[in-house]
């Protein structure tokens, strides 16, 4: 199910974690990681593949038919990592695709739903920690009415398996 970028009021009955999906390849890591909490916690994954404008696309008719195809290609992505989420979580997920600045779109997510409990994205490998993060120091963190979680790109299956596997009295 892809939700339209128009405002909604709707609320899911469980609590949903969010996740941005792009080209990054930590995406993949922080959608582990949001799937593992989410069985653990009986939640909910929604995917945000957010469309950045095309500042390069002058001719209005050239912008909506790049638009079309962007979203299509951004509904074929998130059908793609759907199957992973039912994988991984034994939910469906439900999948956002929205036009606009990444920030401000994760923003007006997060404000809309109100039944997104947290925000879950993953730390590149190496110096820079990659452009989400990077955004969320000068933007997303003060303004955000949920918590985010920032789950280290390097984490393997199962380092995420771990952080959600009871711990039995007997062995504490």
């Amino acid at each position: 199910m892809t939700e339209a970028s128009a405002p909604t009021a709707a609320v899911n009955e469980l609590p949903l974690l969010l996740v941005v999906i792009d080209d990054s390849d930590e995406s993949s890591v922080a959608l582990a990681y949001a799937c593992a909490r989410a069985r653990a916690t009986n939640g909910r994954v929604a995917l945000l593949r957010v469309i950045e404008p095309d500042s390069f696309m002058h001719w209005a008719s050239l912008r909506e038919m790049a638009e079309q195809e962007a979203i299509e290609e951004a509904n074929h992505l998130l059908a793609r990592n759907a199957a992973d989420v039912v994988r991984l979580s034994g939910r469906d997920p439900i999948n956002f695709v929205r036009l606009g600045n990444r920030a401000d779109a994760i923003l007006e997510l997060i404000q809309e739903r109100q039944d997104i409990v947290v925000f879950i994205l993953a730390a590149a490998v190496g110096d820079n920690p990659g452009p989400l993060v990077s955004s969320l120091a000068r933007n997303l963190i003060n303004q955000s009415r949920v918590p985010i979680t920032v789950v280290p790109a390097t984490m393997t299956e199962a380092d995420i398996q771990r952080q959600f596997t009871p711990v039995d009295d007997a062995d504490a």
